[in-house]
């Protein structure tokens, strides 16, 4: 079983949150700084574009550009969380 590295960890955590959820970027940080993890906005911001761009998060673009994201129940980590 390959080891995730902490932007894995940090993934894995956000998947968790959204699970059956749609949530905008705010909830997610505040979601993450609940449970301890600490990042910057910048790198959670690229670290949720790389998991769009790999298909294992959805986004949607709502009122004045918020964008919401969920998990894609066709991605790998749907099915482990």
């Amino acid at each position: 079983m390959k080891k995730m590295g902490k932007d894995g960890n940090i993934l894995l955590q956000v998947f968790k949150f959204l699970r059956d959820n749609e949530e905008g970027f705010e909830e997610i940080q505040e979601a993450l700084k609940k449970e301890g993890i600490v990042i910057g906005e910048q790198a959670l911001r690229d670290l949720l574009n790389k998991a769009i761009q790999e298909g294992n998060l959805l986004v949607r673009i709502g009122e004045r550009n918020k964008k919401f994201y969920r998990v894609n129940p066709d991605s790998q980590f749907s099915r482990s969380i």
